[in-house]
């Protein structure tokens, strides 16, 4: 479950969808894609005016160090950049590491965007799990 905030510099009427489900699949190495159970694909669901919508062209690949449980990585799955221009980018202010004991992973990072000078969209959440479902 992902709970957590949302802030679009861009367009005030994105907001937090609220709590998320989502499936980590584990890729190669280290590396886990993210896949959305409300959309049934990897991407980052937010509602925009009230309506439940997504970020077209972007979702997450996560990088964990199996040793320290910190998120070394974390990328657009749709590509760095995608081909709108998207980039997934670390917040290094946050936790960003997974607590084996809570189980919760605590993970802050921006969507960036071409033609957009700052991060487009701030993102502060903690992701718990909730078991095999």
């Amino acid at each position: 479950m992902v709970t957590g905030t949302l802030v679009d510099h861009t367009e005030p009427a994105i907001t937090y969808a609220g709590p998320q489900e989502y499936s980590i699949i584990p890729m190669s190495g280290n590396k886990n894609d993210i896949l959305s159970k409300a959309l049934n694909m990897n991407g980052h669901v937010i509602l925009h005016g009230g309506s439940l919508s997504y970020y077209s062209k972007f979702g997450l690949h996560i990088t964990l160090d199996p040793v320290t449980n910190k998120v070394t990585a974390l990328e657009n799955s749709y590509g760095q950049p995608s081909e709108n221009g998207r980039t997934a980018e670390l917040d290094p202010s946050g936790v960003n590491a997974f607590d084996p004991v809570t189980k919760t992973l605590r993970l802050k990072y921006w969507m960036n965007e071409a033609g957009v000078p700052a991060h487009r969209t701030s993102f502060d959440e903690t992701w718990t799990y909730l078991g095999e479902r």
